[in-house]
């Protein structure tokens, strides 16, 4: 068995069967290639050692020092080892003792509960406008991810606009609220829709100004763009909206189960990393305030 057929039967198993992300498996379909250039197609498996996976992860890091780069690469390497593990001859996961690099704790960037006001209260000129801010409305109301918001369909929403429903990672589905100003810029933006394309149910929402389906990139440019406008500084991504999303409700109370939900997280412990940014504003916020801080 050789290990590009091996590498290509593991991304089908990915995206048909354990439901990757598209953009995930776009990532480990290109990890996986830049192995193959350096092992060659007709490599056989049993000759992938943990050898010459250390001298591949060496050149590779050498290439991108970044942390974060080589955890990605080495997520990807481990997945497709037990993969080989469980679904070929082999009897041992080659990448079984593969380490992830030490990485710096960093906060996670989020926009100010002010700012996000003065962005959704920047006047919507147009199509385009409403577009946009129906966007923002979204993400930061609902927290979506930005592939869950190019994903929304016209019968994903409830009847009145109060709920929706959202396709999340893994395939699977979970009901969001949708805020009382958001539902009021949604039903907006639907007639405007309607006065260029009648909608369809069953399709994409996103539309360009000639009707056609819009594309993840151009939601966020046009994101990131409003952002920009309303003074944010830094980085102004369409995810920066879902963090601000989980921080705003911790900030104010929210219960850190109750926000999992929200987001659509397996694990408790990917939400917590929301908390760190509450923590450095209440030692902000002491340090300002205690007379012997």
């Amino acid at each position: 068995m050789y290990l590009e057929t091996t590498i290509t039967e593991f991304l089908q198993y990915i995206r048909e069967v354990r439901a990757y992300s598209h953009h995930t498996w776009l990532a480990y379909k290109h990890d996986l290639q830049k192995l193959l250039d350096i092992t060659g197609n007709n490599l056989p498996l049993e000759e992938l050692t943990p050898r010459l996976l250390r001298v591949f992860l060496l050149k590779e890091m050498e290439k991108s020092p970044a942390a974060s780069t080589q955890s990605r690469l080495i997520a990807c390497l481990k997945s497709f080892g037990k993969y080989c593990q469980q679904y070929t001859p082999i009897p041992k996961n080659p990448c079984e003792q593969l380490l992830f690099p030490k990485q710096e704790k960093k906060l996670t960037p989020v926009a100010s509960e002010t700012l996000l006001t003065e962005a959704l209260n920047i006047s919507s000129d147009g199509f385009i406008g409403f577009r946009t801010l129906s966007c923002i409305e979204l993400l930061y109301g609902s927290g979506l991810r930005i592939g869950e918001l190019t994903g929304i369909k016209w019968n994903d929403f409830t009847h009145d606009f109060s709920q929706l429903k959202v396709l999340g990672k893994g395939n699977k589905y979970r009901n969001v609220p949708v805020t009382k100003s958001c539902k009021q810029v949604i039903q907006h933006y639907k007639q405007l829709v309607e006065s260029k394309k009648g909608p369809n149910p069953q399709g994409g929402i996103w539309i360009s100004t000639k009707g056609a389906l819009l594309g993840r990139r151009t939601i966020q440019k046009n994101v990131t763009e409003h952002l920009k406008k309303a003074g944010k500084e830094g980085k102004a991504s369409p995810h920066v909206l879902r963090h601000s999303f989980a921080t705003h409700l911790l900030n104010n109370g929210a219960d850190l189960l109750a926000v999992k939900e929200l987001l659509g997280h397996r694990s408790l412990s990917t939400t917590q990393k929301y908390t760190h940014v509450s923590v450095k504003q209440l030692k902000e916020i002491y340090q300002k305030a205690h007379p012997r801080a």
